[in-house]
């Protein structure tokens, strides 16, 4: 069954597979109106809103409504951006090269993201949570000739980074011996700089994944591909000009630029949501009447349990995002109890590759479709956006070169998912065998490709995705496939467990289920075993499981902090299980 893409509602076209004899078609000079990148975006909001705020960062902790914001206007940052463009060129950064940014959110990083995007590099942005051995491994990979970073990062680069086609080194904060100061920076270029023409299908940026499921891969985006991103986004939430955001994540300064919407930048760590003060979310919202946020699963449900705790309201709020793993349905209910009438938390699926594909929200979810989940049905994530098409394919263990080898799944089966789309991406970068195992060349497809996901699922007689797990992670018994994220949700009604992880014990097509259970404090008793046992082998879609094993917390990604490394479970619960003496360690 296949879901074929709604008719878009956006002006933003696909960008379609690259010109063949590289004539600037796409240009904006050719193009008239029609922008190539984000950064016309921005040229075209600063023209039309110059003196509205395009990123606000609060000053002091949140609980003060008086506290000020450092205002960055849209008709700044589009200045600031070109002259962060023409220092690029006076540097020798030349169009299609990359420029590494590790800045932390805020005004600087936006001018650094659209000043790059308006030079015709593309920005490298790598998640700092992944740790310095991966951080500098993924900086070599894509041979940066610019960094900027926070003064940390660039004394670490230069120190050990082994980075030799670096250009331009700059520091967005103090002075680090060899680099360039912020302030400075920006008066290097010249003043007439004329912006290079960019088509859609030229490099806009490399960001990398997550490392969730393996060493984190670089991934190749064009500009075209960001276009149709924010046009998806616009068309599938209806989001007009002139709202307010609150994003925990650094990437939707682009989104909010370009959809002329007004970035408030919370105080927090990026790499870790599960951690944030709750306040440092629900302040910026009432303080700035903000009318949307987005966040990881972890961060909402920690923030939206302390404002029902407390009977905190939103009022001003249309519409609260989340991504990064699928939303347990408690989460929602917090969220219908702090939103007003109309608002829901809605959860748009999709991945670093290929985002967005589909959505749900508050509504579906706890009108309907949480009864499934907590049954065994899995997590449904929605229908396809505007304008992308999604597929059930039977499981293929290696390489898919063309469509035509893909075997297309009924509604109701559970296969590999795989979509296309104009916002799904081509390739990654310097990663050949990857791009190989991940992508299914399709000449129809918006940009010549199919992306394999990863996951497994199926869809539903109404369209709608119900995702089962990640590929990677299905435990393969000599009875068959066992789904992790159809029976963790029925273990985790149990009382006393806060979540749970199904992993893999034995050979592939001879394993066992083993749950690993995280529970509440005060919780873990072997009463609480044996019902988790009783639970699993009642169930159609666990069975007897070998073995039931306690941990205080489950090791989850560095993104999100809400993706379970059954990966690493996996491999400590085969340590434990292989040493009676670890075993009875765990049963303690």
């Amino acid at each position: 069954m296949t879901v074929a893409p709604p008719t878009a509602t956006g002006p933003a076209a696909a960008p379609g597979p690259r010109p063949a004899d590289g004539s600037p078609a796409d240009c904006d000079s050719a193009a008239g109106n029609a922008p190539s990148s984000v950064a016309d975006l921005l040229r075209r909001t600063a023209a039309e809103r110059p003196d509205a705020d395009a990123v606000l960062t609060p000053r002091g902790r949140a609980g003060d409504a008086t506290r000020p914001y450092d205002a960055l206007t849209f008709a700044g940052l589009d200045a600031a951006a070109n002259r962060f463009a023409a220092a690029l060129a006076s540097r020798g950064v030349r169009p299609g090269e990359r420029v590494a940014l590790m800045v932390r959110p805020g005004g600087r990083f936006a001018v650094a993201v659209f000043g790059t995007l308006r030079a015709g590099a593309a920005a490298v942005l790598i998640d700092p949570g992944l740790g310095v051995p991966a951080v500098l491994r993924c900086l070599r990979e894509v041979s940066p000739t610019g960094f900027v970073g926070e003064p940390i990062a660039v004394a670490a680069a230069r120190a050990i980074g082994r980075l030799d086609g670096v250009k331009a080194w700059v520091s967005a904060g103090g002075a680090v011996p060899g680099a360039i100061g912020w302030d400075r920076f920006g008066t290097l270029g010249v003043a007439d700089f004329v912006p290079p023409a960019v088509r859609r299908t030229d490099p806009a940026a490399v960001i990398f994944t997550s490392g969730s499921t393996g060493p984190a891969k670089g991934v190749a985006y064009e500009h075209g591909m960001f276009l149709a991103q924010i046009e998806q986004l616009r068309a599938g939430y209806d989001l007009p000009p002139g709202e307010i955001d609150v994003p925990a994540f650094p990437l939707f300064a682009l989104f909010d630029v370009g959809l002329s919407a007004t970035m408030v930048v919370p105080r927090m760590h990026p790499s870790r949501p599960a951690h944030v003060r709750p306040e440092e979310i629900l302040g910026p919202i009432r303080e700035r009447s903000a009318t949307r946020a987005f966040g990881s699963p972890a961060l909402w449900k920690k923030v939206l349990k302390d404002a029902a705790d407390r009977g905190v309201t939103l009022p001003s709020v249309t519409a609260l995002l989340s991504a990064g793993a699928p939303i347990p349905p408690r989460t929602h209910e917090w969220a219908r109890a702090v939103l007003p009438a109309g608002a829901q938390l809605h959860t748009p699926y999709g991945a670093t590759e290929a985002l967005p594909i589909c959505t749900t929200g508050t509504d579906e979810v706890l009108g309907e479709t949480a009864a499934r989940t907590r049954e065994g049905a899995g997590t449904c994530v929605g229908r396809p956006f505007p304008g992308v098409s999604l597929r059930i394919v039977a499981e293929v263990h290696g390489p898919i070169s063309s469509i035509d080898e893909a075997r297309e799944l009924p509604a109701g089966e559970i296969g590999e998912v795989i979509v296309s789309g104009p916002a799904v991406t081509r390739e990654y970068v310097n990663r050949p065998e990857q791009t190989r195992r991940a992508k299914i060349a399709d000449p129809a497809a918006p940009n010549g490709v199919w992306h394999r996901m990863g996951d497994v699922g199926y869809l539903d007689d109404r369209g709608r995705l119900w995702f089962c797990g990640r590929q990677a992670h299905v435990v393969r018994t000599a009875d068959g496939p066992v789904y992790p994220v159809r029976g963790e949700a029925i273990l985790n009604e149990l009382a006393g467990v806060r979540r749970t992880a199904i992993v893999g014990a034995g050979e592939a097509g001879r394993q066992r289920p083993v749950i690993v259970a995280e529970c509440e404090p005060g919780a873990r008793s072997e009463r609480l075993r044996a019902d988790l046992r009783d639970r699993a082998a009642a169930s159609t879609v666990i069975g007897e499981p070998r073995a039931v094993l306690f941990r205080r917390t489950l090791p989850t990604d560095v993104r999100h902090n809400t993706k379970i490394d059954r990966a690493a479970l996996a491999e400590w619960a085969a340590r434990l299980l292989a040493s009676p003496l670890r075993r009875r360690l765990a049963r303690a």
